[in-house]
């Protein structure tokens, strides 16, 4: 895999660098390798310049592969649930540390960050968005307010059940609502999260006299999950500012141009509002 998660650009450039406050405990990369046996990799391919030719480029595009268990569990299921808010940038991510029973767990978060519209944008309560109102795209492209789209992967190594992880997808969207946005009719919005406890229980193994058992699945109760809804969207407001601080300035194709965030008077903004 090219690049892991925690290294490089992203991880250099983070929510703090603008002074954005920071609530909860993270991991030691705070990104979601935190979550023991997850494994990101990521490829990015910019490549020409100019007006599009079909075939040719220019080229803006990547792919990311995450793999719950490793390499070395391939095969081996997990727990997952996914929640659609809407059917119709960069990438990076942060993690929370959530103690429970004696043990902590890591929850962490991946988002790709391509949704909202400027004027929308918050930051620490803050409506920086319009207050950098002058600081725009370029004259003359238009695109409808809001397109984009969002995916967010949330993993834990805490052991959750199919429906709890589907819980947990649920809250994703009240993290990004704590970054201004609305969820544009236009933008596409889907999360899917995962727990990596109870590894070998849910694969599927052909039926014979071996596997003929009842398996057995630990989790937290339902009564003690809120500790790791309020991680899950801590974790998803700072992918999303990490995302921002992390992302440049980049010319597209036909000289289409997106600014990246100006952080000095972001910084600025903030430490204002902060008294």
């Amino acid at each position: 895999m090219e690049k892991p998660v925690g290294q490089g650009t992203a991880a250099g450039a983070r929510a703090g660098l603008i002074g954005f406050p920071r609530h909860g405990s993270s991991g030691a990369l705070n990104a979601i390798t935190d979550v023991p046996g997850v494994q990101v990799g990521m490829r990015t391919l910019i490549a020409g310049d100019g007006p599009l030719r079909v075939g040719h480029g220019p080229v803006r595009t990547g792919v990311t592969a995450i793999l719950p268990r490793g390499r070395s569990g391939v095969g081996d299921g997990c727990a997952a649930g996914v929640h659609v808010l809407n059917g119709n940038g960069e990438m990076t991510g942060t993690s929370r540390l959530v103690p429970f029973a004696g043990a902590t767990y890591t929850l962490g978060v991946l988002v790709q960050a391509n949704f909202g519209a400027r004027p929308e944008l918050t930051l620490a309560g803050v409506p920086v968005g319009r207050l950098l109102g002058d600081d725009d795209r370029v004259p003359g492209v238009a695109l409808p307010p809001g397109a984009g789209s969002v995916i967010a992967i949330v993993a834990t190594d805490a052991p959750l059940l199919p429906g709890q992880c589907a819980a947990l997808a649920r809250r994703v969207p009240l993290g990004l609502a704590r970054t201004g946005t609305s969820g544009s009719h236009f933008s596409g919005d889907l999360f899917l999260a995962f727990s990596t406890a109870n590894p070998g229980v849910l694969a599927s193994r052909y039926p014979d006299g071996s596997t003929e058992r009842v398996e057995q699945l630990g989790f937290i109760p339902w009564g003690h999950l809120d500790a790791f809804y309020v991680a899950c969207v801590q974790a998803v407001e700072e992918a999303v500012v990490n995302a921002l601080v992390a992302g440049r300035g980049m010319t597209g194709r036909d000289g289409h141009h997106v600014p990246g965030l100006p952080h000095a008077r972001v910084a600025e903004l903030l430490r204002g509002a902060a008294g």
